[in-house]
């Protein structure tokens, strides 16, 4: 299966902490932008690793921004859905 099917089978929050991600932030820092918590993240990520076969945050960073997930303007904390790039 390849990368691009496997990212479509991302739910759209994990697609958002995937571009959090993308950017280095640490768990805690993607929960205080997207208001919820670290552990809910931490489960996100751990989903997003399984789904795409990787194994860690590093190698999740590298597809995200090879497929143009990633958020480019970085310095505000307001993050609406629907600036989201996928």
């Amino acid at each position: 299966m390849c990368t691009q099917t496997r990212l479509a089978r991302l739910t759209p929050r994990e697609h958002e902490v995937l571009a959090w991600l993308s950017s280095g932030k640490t768990n805690n820092v993607i929960a205080q932008h997207l208001g919820i918590s670290g552990g809910t993240v931490k489960i996100h990520v751990r989903s997003i690793l399984r789904k795409l076969k990787i194994t860690s945050r590093m190698e999740a960073a590298i597809i995200a921004v090879k497929h143009g997930i990633y958020q480019p303007d970085l310095r505000t904390s307001e993050l609406p859905y629907s600036k989201l790039r996928l």
